[in-house]
């Protein structure tokens, strides 16, 4: 039996897990028929094998987040955050349904956990509820909607609205995917990385190599690569001019999604046979734009590629440096604007050079269904002061009366103890 003080910390530690950006995840790309399925027998080819998080054009956000799903409807989850010092390691099981609100349901049941502090797993009973959807066999999105903790004394939780991340299938790495650009080591995600290397591959076999050992000056290489299939597996093979010599290195590498590939050295002609269990991850290296979000109290960040024009988020609450505590419960997001008083026209799509925006904001207070039997129910309507900005006003003492205004279609009235007229909708 574990003490108190025991589970109350290990609350603390799930709520932690399944409250950042790596919360738990799901990796089915078929929607299947039913209130509840067998997903071997029906989507195996779809989902089975290992999903990496996408985390985006930030290499600051670089985090290590592997989810592997087992045909015995197992699922084993990996997370390495060097950022914060954090690895993580949990084991559960999964189950489709057919949520009546969502519809269709990634249930994961998370029954043993362990980070980098810890000796051995512990046993935990955590529910993730995950709506999901797929642009391929190879790139899905899930929606996390509901975690439930009320088998180890938590509460229910609910993201409202869902909060949406991206993860790709760690596949074998092609030749076609090295050629369509330049890429560069990451250092957060590469362990012990005092150095830099960019890799610039071109279609006829030959390759620029740039190495920067630290505190010395870049020195750049000419070579060839190609990938290869050897006992199973792809390779990638290169070779580097250096003068007299003409050093080889065979490596093991893998896609995590068009942006992100990682290479693990099997042999080389300098050292032979290796067992070199590190895995170094290279980026994509594109020319990218970092535009800044003021939402409430929050200041946000966002990079995507550099374009020609650019659409505004309409999802602030799905950006990685958005609080996942609040993730949308007590903020309605009205539109961005180009100045901090949110005068003029909202706008949808970024305005010429400008990389800065500001967000009129409402206060909401909505209903949730209650899914056993159809009824609604209104959850906790304090306010957090510090979720709002200084131009929203919520000071009030019991007897006050308050109007609330919302954007939204009226379905029904309900009088709330705070003697608000409030509607769900």
């Amino acid at each position: 039996m574990k003490s108190l003080l025991e589970k109350i910390n290990l609350i603390k530690a799930i709520k932690v897990l399944l409250t950042g950006a790596f919360i738990l995840s799901m990796a089915a790309c078929e929607l299947l028929s039913g209130s509840e399925t067998d997903p071997v027998s029906t989507a195996e080819s779809k989902f089975i094998g290992t999903w990496a998080w996408d985390y985006g054009y930030n290499q600051d956000d670089w985090l290590e987040e592997r989810f592997t799903f087992n045909e015995d409807n197992t699922v084993s989850i990996k997370i390495n955050n060097p950022s914060e010092n954090i690895t993580e390691e949990d084991k559960g099981t999964y189950k489709f349904i057919d949520d009546p609100v969502y519809g269709k349901t990634l249930v994961l049941n998370i029954t043993s956990y362990k980070d980098n502090t810890m000796s051995d797993f512990a046993d935990i009973n955590v529910f993730s509820y995950l709506k999901y959807y797929c642009d391929d066999d190879n790139t899905m999105h899930i929606d996390r909607y509901k975690k439930d903790m009320t088998q180890m004394g938590g509460g229910v939780i609910y993201n409202d609205p869902p909060r949406e991340n991206t993860y790709h299938r760690v596949v074998d790495g092609t030749k076609e995917l090295l050629t369509s650009g330049k890429w560069r080591v990451n250092k957060i995600g590469t362990p012990d990385c005092d150095w830099d290397e960019e890799w610039t591959f071109n279609d006829d076999g030959t390759m620029v190599d740039v190495w920067t050992e630290a505190g010395q000056s870049p020195e750049t290489y000419n070579g060839t690569y190609e990938v290869i299939q050897e006992n199973g597996k792809n390779l990638f093979h290169h070779t580097l001019d250096w003068g007299n010599e003409k050093p080889e290195w065979w490596y093991e590498y893998k896609s995590y999604g068009p942006n992100l590939i990682s290479v693990q050295l099997i042999k080389s002609t300098l050292k032979g046979e290796v067992n070199d269990a590190t895995i170094n991850y290279y980026y994509r290296d594109v020319e990218t734009e970092t535009f800044t979000y003021h939402f409430a109290n929050y200041t946000l960040h966002q990079t995507v590629p550099k374009a020609s024009s650019y659409t505004l988020t309409n999802h602030p609450w799905q950006l990685n440096d958005y609080p996942a505590v609040y993730a949308g419960y007590e903020i309605d997001f009205l539109g961005w604007y180009d100045n901090p008083e949110c005068t003029g026209s909202k706008l949808t799509e970024a305005v010429g050079s400008k990389r800065e925006y500001w967000a009129k904001t409402g206060v909401r207070i909505k209903a949730k269904e209650e899914r056993d039997n159809g009824a609604y129910y209104y959850g906790n309507n304090d306010f957090s002061v510090k979720a709002f900005s200084d131009k929203q006003e919520i000071s009030a003492k019991k007897g006050d009366i308050i109007t609330v205004y919302f954007e939204a279609t009226v379905s029904k009235d309900y009088n709330a103890s705070m003697g608000l007229d409030l509607t769900d909708y």
